[in-house]
């Protein structure tokens, strides 16, 4: 037996209600990297109040790693405990949400190399790439106001702020750059414009790079031959 006594509460992070039967786990180690978390030293759950309290435990330096259904998974480092009465306090912990939607360009096209990063304080929550339709989805994620950043290749940056307190869905993005792109298309034969001819850009410098089953810019010429692609992104395209 050991002399110390190691007790805290946990509660939600949406309205600050006691959770019961929360999973409490406290592994030897400084961090994560350290810690055997699958033979943890410690095991308790809260009760009805939240509250947990464990006694005659070892003094040492332990991680804490908080589990719940339905919930995400909190891990506190570097936790000290002296002989004697060692309170953590409240820990709060969130549900896990899901967020998701898709990412377009200014021709409806899905901008396939688009990156998303979730901030909090200049660390990275989570981060997602969208897939060949375009979607995207953090399939996990706490509750929180964000930074959300949205990145791809030629594109302005969108950096803005967002709530996830629900699973959130369809959200829609238009990722827009700076280049204009424009031309005309003739009939070879007598020279005049071809009206609704799909003009198409694929990134790549030849052909054999560029996967033109996969165009990232389209549009179709009007009654003169004409087109005109505005915010467009910068790079180099077949």
């Amino acid at each position: 037996l050991g002399d110390a006594t190691i007790s805290g509460k946990v509660i939600d992070w949406s309205d600050e209600t006691a959770l019961e039967s929360v999973q409490v786990e406290f592994s030897s180690g400084a961090t994560i990297a350290e810690a055997d978390t699958s033979n943890p030293n410690l095991t308790t759950t809260t009760d009805e109040n939240g509250n947990f309290t464990i006694e005659d435990a070892p003094t040492g330096t332990f991680v804490c790693v908080i589990y719940f259904d339905g919930y995400i998974t909190e891990i506190i480092e570097e936790l000290s405990f002296e002989e004697g009465q060692n309170d953590l306090g409240q820990s709060i912990i969130s549900e896990a949400f899901s967020y998701s939607g898709s990412i377009a360009n200014s021709t409806d096209n899905p901008v396939l190399d688009a990156e998303l990063k979730l901030m909090e304080d200049d660390t990275e929550i989570a981060s997602t790439v969208v897939d060949s339709t375009g979607n995207f989805e953090f399939s996990s994620v706490p509750g929180g106001t964000f930074e959300l950043i949205i990145r791809g290749s030629g594109y302005n940056d969108i950096n803005q702020s967002v709530t996830i307190d629900d699973d959130i869905t369809e959200q829609f993005f238009e990722l827009l750059g700076d280049a204009t792109i424009s031309g005309r298309v003739l009939d070879s034969q007598t020279a005049s414009g071809l009206a609704n001819a799909n003009v198409e850009f694929s990134p790549g410098a030849t052909i054999a790079e560029a996967d033109t089953s996969k165009p990232e810019i389209t549009t179709i010429t009007d009654a003169d031959g004409y087109y005109s692609i505005e915010q467009a992104p910068s790079g180099v395209y077949v």
